[in-house]
């Protein structure tokens, strides 16, 4: 009987552990769900925010390419105007001096605005990479301590159902005799 008491206890104690040991798994479930959809949150994030970079500067060449097309048009423009006013005053034979100052090269301003914009885009693209991988890098270090510190948890309480499971066992010796 003593030893069909011991092996009945013996049962119960293993499947107490074995709940236990469910519950604890079920636990890390959870915690370990819910870092995993914090993770794809911040993820999709950077995503939307990379995606918006790439859109504004998509955007940006295309303005510049159309400045680009109107300075060409003006240039052609201001050559046949230039063109007309020179043999209109060919024919009339008026002998004007004009010591004007040269303008601006709009040539140079629109490489110079080209320039300033590919160094914001390449900024930009630079920035959300490093705030992506510095996230990404954080989510890592951050998953790595607490798999550390379940692990830890999980080793006490082994240890832990093994004190209770000695100390139940010694008292039902006890009881016993």
């Amino acid at each position: 009987i003593a030893d069909s008491i011991l092996e009945n206890t013996r049962l119960l104690l293993g499947i107490d552990n074995t709940k236990l040991a469910i519950d604890d798994f079920q636990e890390k479930f959870n915690t370990e769900s819910a870092l995993r959809q914090s993770v794809e949150k911040d993820a999709n994030a950077l995503r939307k925010a990379k995606e918006m970079n790439e859109a504004l500067n998509e955007s940006l060449r295309a303005d510049l390419d159309s400045l680009q097309n109107e300075l060409l048009t003006l240039k052609a423009d201001h050559e046949q105007e230039l063109a007309a006013v020179k043999e209109t005053m060919a024919r009339s034979k008026v002998d004007v001096a004009v010591d004007a100052a040269q303008g601006p090269d709009l040539q140079t301003i629109l490489l110079e605005v080209r320039a300033q914009y590919e160094d914001i885009m390449r900024k930009n693209k630079e920035d959300a990479d490093s705030l992506f991988q510095t996230q990404y890098e954080a989510m890592s270090l951050q998953l790595a301590k607490e798999d550390e510190d379940t692990r830890r948890a999980q080793d006490e309480l082994r240890e832990r159902r093994t004190v209770l499971q000695a100390l139940q066992l010694e008292l039902e010796t006890a009881g016993n005799q």
